[in-house]
């Protein structure tokens, strides 16, 4: 067995660093307390907000962590510079479902940057739309996770192409109507950002307890950034998650161990 030990994301003694390492120490409580004194600058805390409220208090952030990646696809920039710049900044969340969840949070997002004239979400598809593969299609090689944009080909006559960037930082275009199942993506789960990373993050937990809400997935959460986090949570429900650990019962590490010894 080998043990990844090494982060290139963020340095170990940053305040991400000092705070996921407290994550998988379980110390709910005493990070909780050290975010309430603003005793790091590159995190913060913020109760979660009401549902009711959401929009409203989603809106400097939504605007603000968007605002160059939209300015970028107006001016229809380079492709390398419109990635990038979508890449400064994602919502997280805990939950696919609930008032917190991506299914919900996904169309506030989108309502609010609609509202400030950002976006002109006409229709099923439209210029400066993130989208996210649910389903792996091998015949177009996109794969459930792959991240893409939807935006107006100039040499096409502004005829919509949805554009993935590749490992290799090549783009690949394809007609939107050809896409296997998707999904809008301003926010995403925890779990399908795992393997991604981003300048700042906006970090939303449930407002309520739930099995899924572990100390890994708090960590996987705050630890997709490299500059900046901002985490809304329950302090109780922060607490609880914290303590749990994700149990797992496959049986495959002591198969192998056994195997090796």
């Amino acid at each position: 067995m080998v043990e990844l030990q090494e982060n290139y994301r963020f340095a170990e003694n940053s305040d991400i660093g000092r705070i996921s390492t407290a994550v998988n120490r379980g110390e709910g409580p005493q990070i909780i307390e050290a975010l309430k004194n603003r005793y790091y600058k590159n995190i913060q805390w913020s109760i979660l907000p009401k549902a009711r409220e959401l929009a409203l208090k989603l809106k400097p952030w939504i605007v603000d962590g968007f605002r160059n990646y939209l300015i970028l696809v107006g001016a229809h920039g380079r492709l390398d510079d419109i990635f990038d710049a979508f890449d400064q900044f994602r919502v997280l969340c805990a939950l696919r479902q609930g008032p917190f969840g991506v299914s919900a949070v996904n169309p506030v997002i989108e309502k609010i940057l609609a509202g400030e004239g950002m976006i002109r979400p006409e229709g099923r598809f439209y210029h400066g739309q993130p989208v996210m593969i649910t389903r792996n299609n091998n015949q177009l090689k996109l794969f459930n996770g792959d991240v893409g944009l939807i935006l107006s080909d100039d040499q096409k006559d502004g005829e919509l192409s949805a554009v993935f960037r590749d490992g290799s930082g090549r783009f690949r275009r394809f007609s939107p109507q050809r896409l296997p199942e998707h999904e809008t993506v301003y926010a995403m789960t925890v779990h399908k950002s795992q393997g991604s990373e981003f300048e700042n993050v906006l970090f939303l937990l449930s407002d309520r307890d739930a099995p899924v809400l572990t100390r890994e997935l708090i960590y996987t959460g705050m630890t997709r950034a490299r500059n900046h986090v901002l985490l809304w949570s329950d302090e109780t429900v922060f607490n609880t998650s914290v303590l749990r650990r994700i149990q797992r019962s496959s049986g495959l590490q002591d198969a192998l161990w056994q195997r090796h010894r």
